[in-house]
């Protein structure tokens, strides 16, 4: 009977590492996720477009540093500027007055155009700290994220971005 508890716990043990092994390096698992994730942009004559990760990564990459006053570690941040995400499906933002971003749980905010339109303000990020955003169900923000460089304390921020607004 030992023998077969000990053989049981062999393949379980067996078991373990190779599924403990899945997760590829690199955050290529959070990778991904974020390539079937999409972003539904609704500009002002009712059109609504959808963005995914691929479309994302067409547009030029920016990475910067954020210094929130409200924590002790700054991090850096990998997207794209939303200005740039609007142009690159047509959105016209020039008669824009405010642009929303909403999130899967509900959390909304407004921004006025003059930010969005900022050359280097507001964007949509899909890393940090050269890793990818991971998902809510792991704790993360993503898969994407509107960030307002500038926000002191990022009450602005949108984490599970899912949809943008042009009004």
């Amino acid at each position: 009977m030992n023998s077969r508890l000990l053989g049981a716990i062999a393949v379980l043990a067996l078991m373990a590492a190779v599924f403990s092994g899945c997760s590829l390096p690199g955050g290529q698992d959070e990778l991904a996720y974020q390539r079937e994730a999409e972003v539904r942009i609704i500009s002002d004559d009712e059109r609504t477009e959808t963005v995914d990760f691929d479309a994302i990564l067409e547009l030029q990459e920016h990475s910067f540093t954020v210094d929130r006053s409200d924590r002790d570690d700054n991090n850096s941040y990998t997207g794209v500027l939303l200005k740039e995400l609007l142009a690159s499906i047509g959105v016209d933002v020039d008669d824009a007055e405010q642009f929303i971003g909403k999130a899967a749980d509900g959390y909304t905010v407004a921004l006025p155009a003059g930010e969005v339109l900022d050359d280097d303000l507001v964007f949509i990020v899909y890393k940090i700290n050269d890793e990818p955003l991971s998902p809510a169900a792991e704790g993360g923000s993503g898969p994407y994220r509107l960030v307002v460089k500038d926000d002191e304390f990022g009450q602005r921020w949108v984490k599970h971005l899912e949809e943008i607004v042009v009004r």
